[in-house]
């Protein structure tokens, strides 16, 4: 539940973002804001309002389960998915930087692009920092 949670609210999050950044840099062969941008930014909204708190507390149900039990550190599953949310969190970011380096290289940054490669990389290093932190905590 964890896991899942986490991927839904942070893809609703990077998705909002980018929603704002168009409208506040929206792009000129398209036009401005739209129905489909209101839209979308409540559907994003509705998503981190229901599964951010799941995740806290989620998480704070593990946490505290962990430190009753801390044998449970080295449960398979936890660590399997574990190394998943690191693969998936530094595969985003990689990726993220190939893309800015791509575009870079082609003379074709635009200041709404450097944002969202912002937002992209800050969502993805905040998950790659904290579950880092979670596997240096199970090695200690």
């Amino acid at each position: 539940l964890s896991f899942g949670t986490l991927g839904s609210w942070t893809v609703a999050l990077g998705s909002m973002i980018f929603t704002f950044v168009e409208q506040a840099f929206p792009d000129q062969v398209i036009g401005g804001y739209n129905y489909v941008m209101s839209y979308s930014v409540s559907n994003q909204m509705a998503t981190i309002i229901v599964t951010f708190p799941i995740y806290l507390l989620t998480m704070r149900y593990i946490l505290k389960d962990l430190g009753a039990h801390p044998e449970k550190f080295d449960s398979g599953v936890r660590k399997w998915l574990t190394y998943l949310a690191l693969l998936v969190a530094a595969g985003v970011a990689i990726g993220d930087l190939v893309t800015f380096l791509a575009y870079l290289l082609q003379g074709e940054l635009t200041t709404r692009f450097v944002l969202k490669v912002i937002a992209v990389l800050v969502i993805s290093g905040g998950v790659l920092g904290y579950y880092l932190t979670w596997v240096k905590k199970r090695n200690a």
